[in-house]
């Protein structure tokens, strides 16, 4: 769901900013998705989560596009309706990146911490079980089982 709403964000950028004295603009922006791209592909929840903390590559994305609309006059509808669309996508892709950080942080459910500690029972159980049929006539377990 997030790399399918990073590719529609990053076609819009790219046709927002697709005139020569934009391309500083777009070669910015495209390096924010490219370094996205990076992090979705090569790292891990943790330093993804570090780099979210220190500059949200989608806020800064949505940060550009405000720029650009503060700074540009006279703009054709096209390029209002291509903000428009940034607009309702870069939250989008935000709240698709917090349910994908959140279903990676999810813990195992109960039962299996459940069936572990039966397992860990059962193991102890069967560990002293055989321990005491080999107990020698004084009570005590040979030297091999005190391991």
């Amino acid at each position: 769901m997030e790399a399918s709403l990073l590719a529609q964000v990053t076609q819009n950028l790219l046709s927002l900013f697709r005139d020569p004295k934009d391309y500083k603009i777009a070669q910015e922006a495209a390096q924010i998705v490219a370094d996205q791209v990076r992090t979705l592909v090569a790292r891990s929840r943790g330093p993804e989560l570090l780099t979210i903390m220190r500059a949200d590559p989608y806020a800064r994305i949505m940060s550009i596009v405000d720029h650009y609309q503060r700074d540009t006059t006279n703009m054709p509808p096209q390029r209002e309706s291509l903000i428009d669309c940034l607009r309702g996508e870069i939250p989008d892709l935000m709240e698709a990146r917090a349910k994908r950080l959140s279903e990676e942080a999810s813990t195992l459910p109960p039962t299996h911490f459940l069936v572990l500690g039966l397992l860990t029972a059962l193991n102890i159980i069967g560990f002293s079980a055989a321990t005491l049929s080999v107990c020698d006539e004084n009570g005590q377990p040979p030297n091999e089982s005190s391991i």
